[in-house]
C-alpha cells in the first residue's frame, strides 16, 4: 500500500479502504445474526481471515452501533434503497442490543 509522506502511515485512500472492509465485516456479523443466517459462519470467516472487526478494535461505541441500527430503517426508506431485511424486520432496542452482543464476541486483534 502507498505510504503517506512524513508520518509513514497509510495514504488516506488506503486507510479508508481498510476501515471500510473492517466495518463491512462487523456489519456482516450483525446482519447474519439479525437474519438468523449462519452467524457462526460469519464469525468463523472473520476469525480465519484475521480481519479486525470487533467494535472495540474499530472504535465503534455501543451508543453509535445501537443508534445506527435504530435509525437504519428510516435511512433505507428515505434513500429508497433496495428491499432487505431492514424493511422486513423491526430493529427495536432489544434487537439492537442482541446484535451489539453478537459483534462484541468477534475475535479481538
Amino acid at each position: 500500500m502507498p505510504e503517506a509522506g512524513r508520518g509513514g502511515g497509510m495514504a488516506p485512500a488506503a486507510a479508508l479502504s481498510k476501515l471500510h472492509g473492517e466495518l463491512i465485516a462487523l456489519c456482516v456479523v450483525a446482519m447474519c445474526t439479525l437474519q438468523d443466517n449462519a452467524p457462526e459462519w460469519a464469525h468463523s470467516v472473520v476469525k480465519r481471515t484475521g480481519v479486525t472487526a470487533n467494535p472495540a478494535d474499530l472504535g465503534v461505541t455501543r451508543d453509535d452501533f445501537v443508534g445506527a441500527l435504530r435509525s437504519l430503517h428510516d435511512y433505507v426508506e428515505r434513500e429508497r434503497l433496495d428491499y432487505s431485511i431492514v424493511n422486513a424486520r423491526t430493529i427495536d432496542a432489544r434487537t439492537a442490543e442482541r446484535l451489539w452482543v453478537a459483534v462484541q464476541t468477534v475475535s479481538r486483534q
